[in-house]
């Protein structure tokens, strides 16, 4: 059954009576419901289920997801490319298998400001040394407190606590800096 205009363009609905499927502007439709072209819901789309996938919703090609900031359920999970999420990430809510692009990304974790590294600037900071940490670096090939490559590989990293270890290690070398500038100028004071 065919439903639409004669003016030449085709912009049919079409129901197919041994399948039941229904196509809006696709002639032979090969879904319950298969259209080609645009489609605007202004309220709520349940879709449960597709064929041979678990997922909820299936999407080729783009898609936004705007105003949901306060609407986001527990249970909503976003993969791109890759389900499920990497087995030591099971708990991730979003995930990529490719490259990601973001006009800013925010990483925040409530009270991290507890584990920043500003305590490398207290008095009792114990700031490791210099030769301490080259006997490390020939023995590991790594910096202490540093994840090694094998580590990133199998685990990836997590960008607020590669951060706080990034920004121990520039704090540590910005007061090994200093130190060594003071040596510098008693040095030169001397001659």
């Amino acid at each position: 059954m065919h439903l639409g205009t004669n003016d030449g363009d085709f912009k049919n609905i079409t129901i197919q009576r041994q399948s039941g499927f229904v196509g809006i502007n696709q002639e032979s439709p090969n879904y319950e419901l298969d259209v080609n072209g645009k489609a605007h819901v202004a309220d709520n789309v349940g879709i449960w289920t597709t064929p041979n996938t678990s997922s909820k919703l299936q999407v080729r090609g783009n898609i936004a997801i705007e105003d949901i900031a306060n609407n986001i359920p527990s249970s909503l999970n976003i993969g791109m490319r890759q389900t499920p999420p990497l087995a030591f990430h099971g708990d991730a809510r979003l995930f990529c298998a490719g490259k990601g692009v973001f006009q800013s990304l925010f990483v925040y974790e409530p009270n991290s400001w507890v584990n920043w590294p500003d305590f490398v600037f207290e008095k009792d900071y114990s700031l490791p040394k210099l030769k301490g940490i080259e006997n490390f670096i020939t023995k590991e090939k790594h910096l202490p407190g540093v994840p090694t490559a094998k580590e990133v590989n199998e685990k990836g990293v997590d960008l607020l606590e590669i951060n706080k270890i990034l920004f121990q290690k520039i704090e540590e070398m910005t007061l090994h800096l200093i130190r060594l500038e003071k040596e510098v100028e008693l040095i030169k004071a001397t001659k």
